[in-house]
Parts: C-alpha cells; sequence; structure tokens
C-alpha cells in the first residue's frame, strides 16, 4: 500500500509540473504572436512612411537589385524592382559613374553629389544624390539612395545671376554718377560714372561720407540734403557744384530719393547729371537709380510627424535647426505653435484634405523660434491603421525662404532696374543678336509713335528708311566686335523729324560670355548741335551787320555829291533864272535856243531820273543803317499802320528775297480799320516781327508754287487790344508742323536754308516784351494767318515813353 500510495504522489506531482510547463508554454506562444503583429504593424508603418516619401527614394541589395522604391521613385523612373538602376535609365556615362558609387558605398562610404537624368516621362532633370550603405552590425546589406529634385533652385539661381550681370552691366555703363548712402550718410554703393567723375576709385567711397571726400564748402550742404530726406521721406533736388577729377569746378543736378532696403534699413539713392554744359547751351537731365543682388541659398528636408490630435511625436534635426529648437523642445507641443494666427484657417484646411486621406504638396509658412517666418513646401500623408483609424500626418519639409525672398529680391530688382530705365529722358534699348528689340523705355517708343509692346520685335528696317537701318546695322555690328562700349553720333529720322543722337552703345554676354546682343543709351543732342550752329552764323551776321554800316557811311558821302551836284544843275538850267540867262547870252547860246535843245534831248528827264536814283539809293543806305543799328525796346505810342508800311517798303528792297520770290507777282492786300492805329509798343521790335512774317509767307508760297500768290494784312482795334494779320493763300502746314512753329530751332527749311529762330524770337517779343499773343492757324492747301494781339495798356516791360521816336 505504502508503494501504491507514492507511485501515485509521484505521478500526481509529474502531471502538475507537466501542466505548469504546458501554461508556460502556452504564455511564451501567446506573447510571440503579439511580439509578431507589433513588429508586423511596425513593419506597415515604416514601409508606408518610404513609400509614401515625397521624393525619390529607393533601396537594393548588395546584387543591386531594387528591394524598396517609394511611389515618386516610380513615378520618376518606373518600377525598377525586376531590373538594375545601371540598366534601366543610366546612359553609358551616367553608368560609370554609378558603378564607381557602387564600388564606393559597398566599400562603407556614404557618397553625395549633383547629377542630370532623363525621367521616364523624357524630360532631363537635376538632382541632388545621396546613397549610404545600409548595415546590419559590421556587414554591409545593400544600397540606400535618395535623389532631391532641385531643378528648380537651379533655375532660379541661373535667373538670378542672369539679372545681377544685367544690371551691373547697365547700371556702371550709364553716363550719370550714380551712389547710395545709409542712415549714417555713408556711401555703400557707387557706379563707374561717379568714380571717374571724382578721381577716386570706387571702393574709395564705401563707408566714406561726403564730408570724408570733398572740402567742407561743398559737402554740406550735400549732407544736409541726405538728412532731409532720410527724416521726411521726402524727394530733394539740388543744383550744387563739385570739384571733378581734374580740378574744375562743376555744377551739377542732384537728385535724390528715400528707399528702404529689404532688412527695412533707410537709404538715400542720389543720381547726379552734370550740368556745367547744360546751363551754357540748355542740355537736358537724365536721372538714373541704383541696382542690387542677392544670393540664393538652400537648406537640407525637415520631416515631422504628427498624432491624431496634431501634437508633435518626432522631428528630425534638420527640422529642428530650421525652427530654431532643440528636438526635446519640439517633440509633444501642438502643430499649431509653429503657425501665424492667421494661418490657422489654412491649416485646418489641409488636416480636413489629409483626414479624407490625401496626400499634398503646397507652401506652407511656419514660425521659428525667434517669431521670424520660415517659408516651405509641405508634402504631408495621412498615417491610417489597417483599420482605417486615423493615426496622424507625417510632413516632409523643404526650406523656400532663401527662393522667396530671392523672389521678391528679383522682383524688386526688376522694379528698380525698370524704374532706372524709365525715369530717364534718354532713349534707352536692347537688342538681341539679330538686331530685334527685345527692351525698349517709353522715351524710344515715343520717338516712333508706338507703345513699348508694339517695338518690341522690330528691327531697325521697321522704324527707320532703308539707308539709317543699313548704318544702325553696321555700327551695331561693329560693337558687337567690341569687348566695350562706345560711343557715337548717328543722325536719325524719327516722328520729330531729323535729329542727331550721342549714343552710347556696348555688347551684352550670357553666362557662358558669349555675345548676345547689344544695349544703347541715346541722348537727343540736336538742340546743341543747332545751338553751336547757329553762334557761328551769328557772329558772320554781326560781321556782315558792321560791313554793311560801314559801306553805308562810305556811299553816303559819294550819294551826297551826286544829289547835291544833280539839284545845282538842275537850278543852273532853269530859264526863268536871270544869272542863266546871262550865262547863256554871253556864251552866244540864247536861253529859248538851249531850252529847246535840252528838251528835245531829253537832259532834264534823264537829270530827273539821276536824282530820282539818287534818293531811291539814299533811302536803301538809310535802312542798312537803321538795320545794323541796336535800338532801345522802351515802350512808345506808334502806329503801326506805318510800322507795317515799313516792313513792306524793306522786304521789297531785300534783294535776296527780290531774287528768290520775285514780289512783283505778290498782291499785297491791305485790309486796315483806319488809316492811323497807334499803339503802344517798340516799333522797331514789331517791325522785326512783321518781316520774319512775310519772309515766311513769301518763301512758302515760293517753295509751293502757288498760283496767284497774295498777303492780306489786317489791322484794327479789338476792345482792349490791337490786333494784326498776316494771312497768305500758301500751302498751308500740317498740324504736326503748327503746333511746332514757335519752338527754338524747328524749321522745314532744307539745310542752311534757315536757323529756324525767326518765329520763336518774333513769339518772345510779342509774348515777353509786349505781354501780348501770337498764335497761328493753319489748314492744308488753304493758306496760314498769323495774328498778333498787343495790349493797349502795357502789363508789363519797359517804360511808357511819352514823345514818339521818328519811324525808320
Amino acid at each position: 500500500m505504502p508503494k501504491k500510495v507514492n507511485a501515485d504522489l509521484s505521478l500526481l506531482a509529474e502531471l502538475e509540473a507537466a501542466r505548469t510547463r504546458i501554461a508556460e508554454l502556452e504564455a511564451e506562444r501567446d506573447a510571440g504572436k503579439k511580439a509578431e503583429e507589433a513588429l508586423r504593424a511596425n513593419e506597415a508603418l515604416l514601409q508606408a512612411v518610404l513609400r509614401d516619401l515625397p521624393f525619390d527614394f529607393w533601396a537594393r541589395d548588395i546584387n543591386h537589385r531594387v528591394i524598396m522604391q517609394s511611389n515618386e521613385s516610380i513615378r520618376l523612373w518606373g518600377d525598377l524592382s525586376k531590373v538594375s538602376v545601371a540598366e534601366s535609365y543610366c546612359t553609358s556615362d551616367t553608368s560609370k559613374i554609378w558603378k564607381d558609387t557602387n564600388r564606393r558605398v559597398l566599400s562603407g562610404e556614404v557618397v553625395t553629389g549633383e547629377q542630370e537624368y532623363a525621367t521616364a516621362s523624357g524630360g532631363l532633370r537635376t538632382y541632388q544624390c545621396i546613397a549610404a550603405p545600409i548595415r546590419d552590425g559590421d556587414a554591409i546589406l545593400g544600397i540606400v539612395g535618395i535623389n532631391l529634385d532641385i531643378t528648380a533652385h537651379k533655375k532660379t539661381e541661373q535667373a538670378l545671376q542672369d539679372a545681377h550681370a544685367f544690371l551691373n552691366i547697365v547700371l556702371n555703363n550709364l553716363p550719370d554718377p550714380i551712389f547710395v548712402e545709409d542712415e549714417q550718410h555713408r556711401h555703400v554703393l557707387v557706379n563707374h560714372a561717379l568714380s571717374e567723375q571724382l578721381g577716386i576709385p570706387m571702393d574709395g567711397f564705401l563707408g566714406k561720407t561726403v564730408r570724408d571726400i570733398m572740402p567742407p564748402e561743398l559737402a554740406e550742404s550735400k549732407w544736409a540734403d541726405t538728412e532731409l530726406v532720410l527724416n521726411t521721406g521726402a524727394v530733394s533736388t539740388a543744383e550744387e557744384q563739385i570739384i571733378d577729377a581734374q580740378g574744375r569746378l562743376r555744377d551739377i543736378i542732384t537728385r535724390k530719393v528715400p528707399y528702404k532696403g529689404s532688412g527695412g534699413e533707410k537709404l538715400v539713392i542720389g543720381v547726379t547729371m552734370d550740368v556745367t554744359d547744360r546751363n551754357r547751351a540748355d542740355e537736358a537731365l537724365r536721372a538714373s537709380e541704383e541696382r542690387y543682388s542677392t544670393i540664393v541659398r538652400t537648406t537640407a528636408e525637415g520631416i515631422c510627424i504628427l498624432d491624431k490630435d496634431n501634437a508633435v511625436t518626432f522631428i528630425n534635426q534638420a527640422m529642428a535647426d530650421m525652427i530654431g529648437l532643440e528636438i526635446a523642445e519640439a517633440v509633444g507641443r501642438p502643430g499649431s505653435d509653429f503657425l501665424f494666427p492667421e494661418d490657422l484657417p489654412n491649416f485646418n484646411e489641409r488636416l480636413n484634405q489629409r483626414l479624407s486621406g490625401q496626400s499634398i504638396r503646397y507652401e506652407r509658412r511656419l514660425r521659428k523660434k525667434d517669431g521670424s517666418a520660415l517659408w516651405t513646401i509641405a508634402s504631408t500623408t495621412p498615417l491610417f491603421s489597417k483599420d482605417g483609424e486615423f493615426l496622424g500626418s507625417f510632413g516632409m519639409f523643404t526650406d523656400i525662404t532663401a527662393r522667396k525672398q530671392a523672389e521678391a529680391e528679383l522682383a524688386r530688382q526688376k522694379h528698380m532696374l525698370l524704374s532706372i530705365i524709365e525715369s530717364t529722358s534718354d532713349a534707352v534699348f536692347v537688342k538681341d543678336g539679330s538686331g530685334r528689340y527685345i527692351l525698349v523705355n517709353n522715351v524710344t517708343a515715343r520717338l516712333f509713335g508706338l507703345s513699348k509692346e508694339e517695338m518690341l520685335g522690330r528691327a531697325d528696317t521697321d522704324v527707320f528708311p532703308p539707308d539709317q537701318a543699313e548704318m544702325l546695322r553696321k555700327n551695331d555690328l561693329a560693337i558687337l566686335a567690341l569687348e566695350s562700349p562706345r560711343t557715337i553720333e548717328e543722325r536719325l529720322t524719327t516722328r520729330d523729324g531729323n535729329r542727331i543722337y550721342l549714343t552710347t552703345k556696348g555688347p551684352l554676354h550670357n553666362e557662358s560670355g558669349e555675345k548676345t546682343g547689344i544695349f544703347g543709351i541715346a541722348r537727343d543732342i540736336t538742340e546743341r548741335e543747332q545751338m553751336a550752329e547757329t553762334l557761328v552764323q551769328t557772329e558772320k551776321m554781326a560781321s556782315v551787320g558792321g560791313l554793311a554800316a560801314g559801306m553805308a557811311h562810305e556811299i553816303n558821302n559819294p550819294l551826297a555829291g551826286i544829289l547835291q551836284s544833280a539839284q545845282v544843275i538842275a537850278t543852273r538850267l532853269r530859264p526863268d533864272n536871270a544869272a542863266n540867262i546871262r550865262a547863256a547870252e554871253k556864251c552866244g547860246c540864247p536861253m529859248p535856243g538851249l531850252q529847246c535843245y535840252l528838251d528835245n534831248r531829253e537832259i532834264l528827264t534823264l537829270l530827273d531820273g539821276v536824282r530820282d536814283a539818287g534818293k531811291r539809293a539814299s533811302l536803301i543806305v538809310s535802312n542798312m543803317l537803321d538795320f545794323s543799328k541796336r535800338h532801345n525796346s522802351d515802350l512808345y505810342p506808334v502806329n503801326i499802320i506805318g510800322v507795317i508800311e515799313k516792313s513792306i517798303e524793306l522786304c521789297q528792297q531785300d534783294h535776296n528775297l527780290a531774287e528768290k520770290y520775285n514780289l512783283r507777282n505778290v498782291a499785297i492786300k491791305r485790309e486796315f480799320e483806319s488809316e492811323e492805329c497807334v499803339v503802344p509798343c517798340s516799333g522797331n521790335q514789331i517791325q522785326q516781327v512783321m518781316l520774319n512774317l512775310l519772309r515766311n509767307a513769301l518763301h512758302a508760297m515760293s517753295e509751293a508754287e502757288t498760283p496767284a500768290p497774295s498777303i492780306t494784312l489786317r489791322a484794327r482795334i479789338e476792345g482792349e487790344h490791337a490786333l494784326i494779320e498776316v494771312e497768305d493763300n500758301g500751302p498751308g502746314m500740317e498740324e504736326h508742323v503748327r503746333r511746332r512753329v514757335f519752338d527754338p530751332f524747328f524749321t522745314t527749311k532744307a539745310p542752311n536754308k534757315g536757323t529756324g529762330l525767326g518765329l520763336s524770337v518774333s513769339y518772345f517779343l510779342v509774348v515777353n516784351r509786349h505781354g501780348g499773343t501770337l498764335e497761328v492757324h493753319s489748314t492744308p492747301g488753304k493758306g496760314t494767318r498769323f495774328t498778333i494781339k498787343l495790349p493797349l495798356t502795357p502789363r508789363y516791360g519797359k517804360r511808357l515813353s511819352i514823345t514818339e521816336p521818328p519811324v525808320r
């Protein structure tokens, strides 16, 4: 019995131990299943995260077979799981690079670099490539790679480089000096023109004020102007003086405008123009502005994971660096902490899109730790459990702050460049290599009556006469053969007629240094050239006037003797003179017989002719003397009718007019209200005006060969004014000519036939000297009428004299 009991007890103990072991094994089995399920869930989450990465991600084993590929990678290159990368999308040259890369990575090295690939769609893209070994301890199991598309960044960087080079060429080839000063009056930018003007190297300006580089008597006013612009924000324009590189005192006009830099700093942009010659020759002002450039910087990608409550559960170091926090500071905080309040509605909208299962890519502005803005491209993907429960969001952020700033800076530079080009009074243009305009300012377009848009794409052959277009093309080709700008004089025909331009042209280069076209800045110097010619002509006329006066004085003496002798002869031939009778009888020539002889031979008639001719010569000499004398411009009561008649008489005695226009064929019609029309004026000045109007009428009718030419002269009193009209039946004027008829140096006559000053001087004498008006009315083919109105009560001018001088 005891043995059996012991055996049963032993059996029971073994059964209990077996049950315990079975329970332990079942517990281990359940724990394994849970661990396996957790592992599969983590693997699925990792696969989802890697598959939905917004960039090209791939992994290969040591046999170069693709074992993992993101959706973006499949979109770009296709499914590479069954072929090697080198066989799928690499050229032969690139394949060599990949083989070298594989060798280096499989030896344990991380390889980075830039590479261009042709995508599955045929497009050529630039990528930042990263390849690294997959390790298991010391063993290398394969290669993992990331290709970041940087094509857009490269294009933006190239565009900025082009803009910087172009702006630098334009700014440093502008003829006017340009500078920029900061709030401490220090120069932060100058161009070549200012450096050459003052004889100071460009880097000699930087960091220095006008007080450092100019004498105190010249610097203080410039300092005060800059201070005024900085304090008030107002534009300042001042005429000042400088001492140039040759030590000469020069007059300049400086225009200073306020400008706020990209960082909010106050700047003053100054443009100066040397007006020394303009003060002497009335030249135009051109103002320009300055340019800036920036360099675009790129950053690495940032990764952030939010849970279903939008709290941060993970960020990588790149993301932490972007927002200026440590990783531990960011984890656990709501995602809204990194947004600006005004961006929250958009954040919620994007969240709803993710809740609906959408993977989206968009621009997102983030708030950094210091409160500043971080612009990014956000690629976000929703995370769901196997049951479809929303777990959170995965986000990839590319820092595009530099690109945003670059775009804004590029737009600012473009606006600044256009402002510089449009603010100048000179014509500015750019042509491509074939001679077609690709950029013009409004001044250039207005020369041809076109808009800027209409000018673009046109060539010189479209806007200039053939001979001028050929000349311009030859000039352009000569410029393209040079390496630096040149200044040349060009005579061109525009909407305003024949003009003379001083043009600075230079070649344009692309980023490879190839010449792609030319730029040009043209200044109209027609008036300056005409003024120089007029000064020479004026000197000649002064010499002729002096010569005429001397000749008139010399002729007067023998002419007086001739007239006096003719008068004495006439007296001594009179038959009723007792002394004549006695002398005739003494000589045996009775007076009746002598008188008969004189009548038969018409001696007395011929003698009267001598006297008349002498009187006419005396009158001509008197007019020559009168024309060569200076006359005062005091206002006297003058009979305008007499002035008009005197003007007609002078025209008839003008040899040049008589030779060219045959005055005997021109009918002069007088329509005077009365024989007297007394007006307070300078008779000599009004006579000069009448002569100019009569000569212009005769010239116009002669050139047009007007049949039955006539000039109608009218004079009458109308209210408080005396009205004088000179009307012809000549060819008339086109409207564009009529509008400019009083402009100095404007003339429709052939070269060397007129100065273009007659009507402008007449306008000055009537309007400025007499306070009157001078108007012109004309219709093509129907003649021209000039109307002069003189006030009966002078409003301004010289004093009114009581005694009228004799009319000359």
